[in-house]
């Protein structure tokens, strides 16, 4: 398509979009405190969702 890049990946380096994507494994990876919270909440909010459909039938077995 006219406009637009491929992003070729050539001997493991990334280059444009790629690159602000994917930061290089070597660095440690550090995850926020809000980060964190917003997962646990995220998961206990798909579950109570769940029970609370279950307990109402659904869905129908």
């Amino acid at each position: 398509m006219k406009g637009q890049e491929d992003v070729i990946i050539s001997g493991g380096s990334f280059t444009g979009l790629a690159a602000a994507l994917n930061p290089p494994l070597t660095e440690p990876q550090e995850l926020s405190w809000w980060t964190v919270l917003l997962a646990a909440l995220l998961i206990v909010g798909i579950i109570a969702v769940v029970l609370w459909l279950w307990t109402r039938g659904y869905p129908p077995i």
